[in-house]
């Protein structure tokens, strides 16, 4: 069993936010310790994880506990889909560093070496749209 503290830095989500699911009833602690903080198992780490892909792919909340609370909801069967969705966002990510250690290899200048990240942030930062045109 984890705190809520120790669950919201593992999962770096405030602790704020675990008190929210659980006030929505998105994510209910399976427990309480003797001064009443909130204590969660393995299962409640899971479902968390699935949340947390979900609002990375912009869902909202009332979306994602509808999806997460119906029967048909497979934990097995989301987590590989779930690595599906990233494979094409890790294997992009991979040959951006090949590239970049290809260039840095050839004894690029540092001001190319810096530009080569600047040029290219928006594929780090739309994460959630990139991972939508899977779907």
């Amino acid at each position: 069993m984890m705190t809520v503290n120790e669950v919201s830095k593992l999962a770096g989500v405030s602790i704020r936010t675990l008190q929210y699911y659980g006030k929505i009833g998105l994510l209910h602690p399976t427990g309480y310790t003797d001064a009443g903080y909130r204590l969660y198992d393995d299962a409640d780490l899971e479902r968390l994880q699935h949340i947390l892909l979900f609002r990375e792919l912009e869902f909202p909340p009332k979306d994602i506990k509808i999806i997460v609370n119906s029967p048909d909801f497979d934990r097995s069967k989301a987590l590989e889909q779930q690595i599906e969705l990233l494979r094409p966002l890790i294997n992009d990510f991979l040959r951006k560093m090949a590239k970049f250690r290809h260039q840095e290899n050839q004894d690029v200048s540092a001001g190319t070496r810096i530009r080569f990240f600047i040029d290219k942030p928006a594929a780090m930062i739309s994460f959630p749209r990139a991972v939508t045109k899977y779907l």
